[in-house]
């Protein structure tokens, strides 16, 4: 039986094929270890962009599968200290996945709305009050200019999707955004 990783078998759980990890994650999720996660995620990035560079569709989307649903159940504990930065590094990762492999609406991992969705549904800010801040953002005080700049870590990778894909064409009100990334701190 497959245990959960410790600090000294990432390695050795990232070798198991991929639907034993599936079955794994869906049965014993309860056992992951919230502070081997962003190694986990880590691990499985890398096995996902090893099969990204050998153009393998099957290989990476199993892959990434087993990642986005170790993401959502990382994302279900209210304690993961480490949400936008855990939910920035799968959208990278929908966006290169979806620059090697095309972009297909209605898809699990290729579909950009995806993406365009997580943004819209995670920005707190509205594009006048950017806009304002990002004028004169070193006179806010350092909470407002963190939420700054993990606002321009959101949009970069809007700005990567949109070097990729057409689909943002589909909303010209993200146009600004993508504009007002570079004036960020």
């Amino acid at each position: 039986m497959l245990q959960a990783p410790s600090q000294f078998s990432v390695n050795q759980w990232l070798q198991q094929d991929v639907d034993t990890l599936l079955t794994w994650i869906d049965q014993q999720r309860s056992l992951i270890d919230n502070s081997l996660s962003l190694s986990l995620i880590d691990g499985l990035i890398l096995r996902v962009d090893y099969f990204l560079s050998e153009r393998n569709y099957k290989l990476s989307s199993q892959w990434a599968t087993l990642t986005f649903k170790l993401c959502d159940h990382l994302l279900q504990n209210d304690s993961c200290s480490d949400r936008d930065f855990l939910l920035i590094k799968v959208m990278m990762l929908r966006v290169r996945l979806i620059q090697t492999f095309g972009e297909q609406n209605n898809h699990p991992i290729l579909d950009p709305n995806i993406i365009v969705q997580w943004f819209k549904q995670t920005c707190n800010l509205s594009l006048d009050e950017v806009c304002t801040m990002a004028k004169n953002w070193r006179n806010y005080p350092v909470e407002k200019i963190r939420r700054l700049r993990q606002l321009k870590n959101r949009l970069r990778v809007l700005v990567q999707l949109s070097q990729v894909s057409q689909s943002l064409a589909h909303f010209p009100d993200l146009e600004p955004w993508l504009t007002i990334q570079s004036q960020l701190p």
